[in-house]
């Protein structure tokens, strides 16, 4: 995981009892909420960089390498839902 200013979070763990994020960064320790903000009101660059994984499948159509606009959430729902043409199921990171 990293923050949105590329440094690294080490050890990050979510704590149930306070409902935070506990991380480090740099050698110091850092919380942040549920969806990664260091604080509520402002931006900072050390808000955790949330990426979500999702899974899209490769095709071959006349002689052409396309890709399909439909993404998953599994890599198996994904090669499950493959139609004729198909390659493979590549990870996508948004």
């Amino acid at each position: 995981m990293f923050t949105k200013n590329g440094k690294q979070v080490k050890n990050l763990t979510f704590v149930k009892e306070l409902g935070l994020q506990v991380g480090n960064v740099d050698g110091k320790v850092f919380t942040w909420d549920k969806d990664g903000r260091r604080n509520k009101v402002y931006k900072s660059g050390l808000d955790l960089n949330l990426i979500k994984v999702m899974y899209a499948n490769a095709y071959t159509f006349g002689g052409k390498l396309k890709m399909d606009s439909t993404l998953y959430t599994t890599q198996q729902d994904a090669a499950e839902n493959a139609m004729r043409g198909y390659i493979k199921t590549v990870k996508v990171q948004l």
